[in-house]
């Protein structure tokens, strides 16, 4: 299953009123942030420009940024990167044979592009604007590069419209986003199509698919229409606003015949929007319940529920499970009401809007999203990647503490706090200009920033147990990824403790500057300490003003030492003399990958790599230092008294 995925639009643009066709388009551009045009939109805050939510729907988190134009062009032009056609009355751009652009691609106006035998790449997004502005792909390939999954989109509005025949469009596999608002319109037909599409249908927005190998997946809402036929892989999402009605009972999936969807039909109220399904396979039934809704679904099979929450509620959900049947289930939601029969749900789905706040505890599910300025925290949560992946957008805050995740991400300007969890495949990443947080979790791969973001990870890898009277090892990572260019504060020190369990205070271990990944984050004296369970916390500090800090404990057992080698491993290995003044000697003639020098409070003094001969320490002041041997194999630590 192709990973389903909802998303966001926040749209920035700049151009000058010069000239009077300027001026038009920029009428005509303003025209999309209407009050009236959008009336039944969610804004939000900009952090600049405008800013508007058509649905909440993930994918397109990302800004689009279109830079300033001059007032004087007669033709199609490409300025800072995006290429621009239709900014004079009548513009249009034919495009065939071999094509490459590194930016966006604006179509304004009544402009017109057409790809014509052409093989094109476009390293942006797509942006159709316009009543009669037209983009035409026949038989061609296009091609839109992404890094990473939902990394390129394309964005139609007022009447803009797209007709794809015979062509190919390449998201290098990948999910990526349409969006339709107002009277926009797409049609393709034979059209080939290398990723997964996730498309949200606005207001009067319209899709017309005859032939393809990978539909994707579709959100219903306002007075929209889909009409798709000899499809493959379809998933559609009915969309059940507040003060709407559902009573329904969905056909069996995989291969439609005929489906028909509109509110004449019995058991659909204040449903204005119309689905039209012939000879598809690969069809999927998929459900998204408000606030204020009424649901009764019965004997169905339902590819996935996705539970949205736009209001500023306080509100628990707990005990949803993936691939279960249910005879008679109420849903247990206060805020609406909603009823299985005989329904059998693969997938449950989870997103937040808007102010809320939603505790989530105890439950399996295939997504969980929040956006705007909403609140998710999660406990005890397993998200397997079913219906797409555990993520963040706009201002919100999502917390995970006790779960397992397939994948996480940050995206915009939100923050994520993923901590004492599991990832058990796929990526953990920050996107955009968000923060992700990850503390004391298992992880298949490093956290990792793109674009503006940061991505922090603080984690104590080993050990579980050790002696004491001896010098343990503490490994793990502790760092700040962050992108070229990210204004986000950026890595300072980090600091590792140790405590008695049921003790208050804690004891300083070392403060080091440097950041670490997979290596050593310390060296713990453990002499004088009593057997039994220890706490040792790495706390990571940022170089922001606030000395912003994110922490991970983990427990440890101190068993009482039988012998005295510094670690298991030394016993076949001895440095002599000691003490030892100007030469350090081995009792073997091994080569070792690395050997480390560490102070007694376990900051590194020096390395050296593959060295071979006599180790001079004629440099150090008089004391107790430890020495590291690295092998591929093991790591040894051995005590050296310099004199």
């Amino acid at each position: 299953m192709k990973q389903l995925n909802l998303f966001l639009l926040i749209l920035i643009v700049v151009i000058p009123a010069n000239g009077q066709h300027g001026y038009q388009l920029k009428k005509m551009m303003s025209k999309i942030y209407n009050e009236k045009l959008y009336q039944q939109s969610q804004l939000i805050p900009a952090k600049q420009g405008f800013s508007f939510v058509t649905a909440p729907l993930r994918g397109l988190n990302h800004e689009i940024k279109l830079p300033s134009v001059p007032s004087q062009h007669q033709k199609s032009f490409v300025q800072n990167d995006t290429l621009f056609v239709g900014y004079t009355p009548g513009d249009s751009l034919i495009i065939t044979g071999s094509f490459t652009h590194n930016g966006v691609v604006v179509v304004a106006g009544d402009g017109i592009l057409r790809f014509k035998n052409a093989d094109a790449t476009i390293y942006g997004d797509l942006l159709i604007f316009g009543t009669r502005a037209l983009v035409t792909i026949d038989s061609s390939t296009v091609r839109f590069p992404q890094s990473y999954f939902y990394h390129r989109a394309v964005v139609m509005a007022l009447g803009a419209k797209i007709i794809a025949r015979n062509s190919t469009l390449d998201y290098s596999g990948l999910s990526h986003s349409l969006l339709l608002i107002d009277s926009a319109s797409v049609f393709w037909e034979n059209v080939t199509n290398l990723g997964f599409t996730t498309c949200g249908l606005n207001h009067r927005a319209q899709i017309n698919i005859n032939g393809t190998n990978t539909a994707g997946e579709y959100i219903m809402r306002h007075n929209t229409r889909a009409t798709i036929k000899n499809a493959n892989t379809v998933l559609i999402w009915h969309c059940i606003p507040d003060s709407s009605s559902l009573d329904f009972s969905f056909p069996e999936p995989d291969t439609v015949n005929h489906y028909i969807f509109h509110d004449s039909l019995p058991g659909i109220t204040n449903l204005d929007y119309i689905v039209e399904l012939d000879s598809s396979t690969n069809v999927m039934w998929g459900l998204m319940p408000s606030a204020g809704s009424t649901v009764n679904i019965h004997n169905s099979q339902l590819r996935v529920i996705g539970l949205w929450f736009e209001r500023p509620d306080t509100l628990t959900v707990s005990g949803l499970i993936n691939n279960t049947y249910y005879p008679d289930f109420d849903g247990g939601m206060t805020d609406r009401i909603f009823r299985l029969q005989n329904t059998y749900v693969t997938t449950w789905s989870l997103y937040t809007f808007n102010d809320a706040f939603i505790n989530i505890n105890g439950c399996t599910m295939g997504e969980i999203g929040s956006q705007n300025r909403s609140t998710t925290m999660s406990s005890n949560t397993f998200v397997d990647g079913s219906g797409g992946y555990w993520w963040s957008t706009d201002s919100a805050f999502n917390i995970a503490i006790n779960s397992i995740a397939s994948t996480v991400r940050s995206e915009r300007y939100s923050t994520f706090l993923y901590a004492y969890s599991l990832l058990f495949a796929g990526t953990l990443s920050a996107v955009h200009q968000s923060v992700l947080l990850v503390a004391q979790c298992s992880v298949v791969s490093n956290p990792v920033a793109y674009d503006h973001a940061a991505a922090w990870f603080v984690n104590i890898s080993s050990p579980d147990t050790c002696f004491n009277q001896s010098l343990v090892t503490i490994k793990g990572s502790a760092f700040i990824d962050k992108a070229a260019g990210s204004p986000l504060a950026d890595f300072s020190k980090y600091r590792l403790y140790w405590q008695k369990t049921g003790d208050i205070a804690w004891t300083l271990i070392n403060e080091q500057y440097t950041e670490k990944r997979n290596d050593t984050l310390g060296i713990w004296n453990t002499s004088g300490l009593q057997s039994g369970d220890y706490l040792l916390k790495a706390v990571i500090y940022d170089n922001s003003p606030d000395s912003n800090a994110l922490e991970a404990i983990r427990q440890v057992f101190v068993d009482p030492l039988t012998q005295q080698p510094v670690n298991s491993a030394a016993s076949s290995l001895v440095i002599y003399p000691s003490p030892a003044s100007d030469y350090l000697y081995l009792s073997t003639f091994e080569i070792f990958n690395s050997v480390n020098l560490y102070s007694p409070t376990g900051i590194l003094l020096k390395t050296w790599k593959n060295h071979h001969g006599p180790f001079p320490i004629d440099w150090l002041n008089p004391g107790i230092y430890f020495l590291q041997f690295n092998s591929n194999n093991n790591s040894t630590l051995l005590r050296l008294i310099k004199q």
